[in-house]
């Protein structure tokens, strides 16, 4: 008699899909919003808010909100949020900082990765929510996908 080792057949695994509520709180972050807004829309409290953002994090290997933000826009998860506004267009730089941004890329990241000081870095961001009258950087993000500043961004993280 022999004995035989069964190895079970690999599993296709799908990749998580966020829940309805993250889909909820990554459009309030889209339209620049904080956790309390957040989470009146989704219907939980700024701390489940808080808790469901680094569930995502963890998810997807991004670390910030505009990384979320970017990454929602590429899968196709967020709809279009501001088709009634006009486009602009950027500087050079600025588009770059923006792309940076949108890759989940932190301020001293970028300045390193750009050769700049975080000061200057800062300063662009500052002059970019000025052009795209934006008040967060998730929300920058979300106008320079709706723009078409940001088409080709790849993530630097896994799928969620």
């Amino acid at each position: 008699m022999t004995v035989q080792t069964l190895i079970p057949a690999p599993r296709k695994i799908e990749p998580a899909r966020p829940t309805e509520r993250q889909l909820t709180i990554l459009t309030q972050l889209a339209l620049g919003h904080g956790n309390i807004k957040a989470g009146r829309a989704a219907g939980v409290s700024a701390d489940t808010v808080k808790r469901d953002i680094q569930r995502m994090y963890a998810a997807t290997g991004i670390r910030t909100r505009p990384g979320l933000v970017g990454w929602a826009y590429r899968a196709g998860l967020v709809p279009r949020l501001y088709a009634d506004r006009a486009p602009v267009t950027l500087p050079r730089r600025r588009a770059q900082i923006l792309d940076l941004v949108a890759r989940g890329k932190h301020n001293r990241a970028i300045a390193r990765e750009l050769y700049l000081t975080p000061d200057t870095v800062r300063t662009h961001i500052n002059l970019l929510f000025k052009d795209l009258d934006a008040h967060s950087q998730a929300q920058a993000v979300a106008l320079g996908y709706e723009f078409g500043l940001l088409g080709d961004v790849k993530p630097e993280a896994r799928a969620c």
